[in-house]
């Protein structure tokens, strides 16, 4: 599935004036951005092209979703909301020293489209939560068997068992 986050800015450079802009409102569905992102709702925003000189502002407000984490500590998946911060982007036609791979974004000068995929990609990534828990006060999974009432899987205490044991037959002989 594609993302569909390319916008026709070849109108801006047509008006004459300093700055012109255009508004554009997203609801776009983002799982296909990466492979690890579930998002569960899709991408809402506000989106604002506005030309300056020879480059588009692309200015993103509003951005929110709900993405499907792992609890770092119970492993349980939960819905996590993500807001982003408001985000702009500088998009600019190709000249000499300019390059598409690095800090730059170009404009695509055969087609006078910008792709937002690759920014939007990288702001949803960096808006994730570096230890993700499914409550502030997760127990985690030794804890919630505890409180549950589980017998816990304590793999050393077979070998108290057997050191026990040892000790019997030494005490024997």
């Amino acid at each position: 599935m594609k993302v569909d986050l390319i916008f026709p800015v070849g109108d801006l450079f047509k008006q004459d004036g300093a700055v012109t802009e255009l508004k554009h409102e997203l609801a776009v569905d983002v799982s296909a951005l990466d492979p690890d992102l579930k998002a569960k709702t899709k991408l809402t925003a506000s989106l604002t092209l506005i030309r300056a000189g020879d480059s588009i502002a692309a200015i993103l407000k509003g951005a929110k979703l709900v993405v499907e984490l792992a609890c770092l500590r119970c492993l349980t998946c939960y819905n996590h909301p993500l807001d982003l911060p408001d985000l702009e982007r500088y998009f600019y036609l190709p000249q000499d020293g300019l390059e598409a791979e690095g800090e730059y974004f170009l404009i695509d000068p055969a087609t006078n489209r910008i792709d937002l995929t690759e920014m939007l990609r990288q702001e949803i990534i960096f808006a994730l939560p570096l230890r993700p828990l499914c409550q502030e006060k997760c127990l985690g999974l030794l804890s919630q068997q505890e409180v549950k009432g589980e017998a816990l899987h304590q793999p050393l205490a077979q070998l108290n068992e057997f050191w026990q044991a040892e000790q019997e037959k030494e005490d024997q002989t």
